[in-house]
């Protein structure tokens, strides 16, 4: 004797399969997870790095030179390539607020700022871009120049 309602059954084979895809796409989201969590580590590190090179270096130009060659330093030896990322605006507002990009050397209290874009690896091949932004401050009771 069958039991239960005469349209039950006969679906099993398609649940099964849609619950393995779920988990097989859960599963290499776990895995792709800590790519994007040290790839979005290394970019904090690489925007940081730059923006005190500029912040210390005796001119803006000489900063921005040793900046950029930090950043590729940095993510050479995390094995990025330069073509997973890219420095897009460094930024120096005086302590008033105002625009000193142009200024030979980075005024006392100013701020600088580093954006730079990095192409994060994913399991599925869909293309993410992460930005980060550090902003360092040239110590106010620093002396010029240096």
């Amino acid at each position: 004797m069958k039991r239960g309602h005469p349209h039950d059954g006969g679906f099993i084979a398609l649940q099964i399969m849609v619950g393995l895809a779920g988990m097989l796409i859960i599963a290499l989201g776990v895995l792709t997870l800590p790519a994007i969590v040290q790839r979005q580590s290394i970019g904090r590190e690489m925007a940081r790095e730059a923006a005190r090179k500029i912040v210390l270096a005796p001119t803006q130009k000489a900063g921005r030179d040793n900046a950029f060659q930090t950043a590729v330093e940095i993510a050479e030896n995390r094995g990025i390539g330069e073509d997973r990322w890219q420095i897009t605006t460094i930024k120096c507002t005086d302590s008033e607020g105002k625009s000193c990009g142009n200024s030979p050397t980075v005024p006392r209290g100013a701020k600088i700022t580093v954006t730079l874009e990095l192409k994060i690896p994913t399991t599925f091949g869909v293309p993410y871009t992460w930005s980060v932004t550090h902003e360092e401050t040239r110590d106010p009771y620093h002396g010029e120049g240096a």
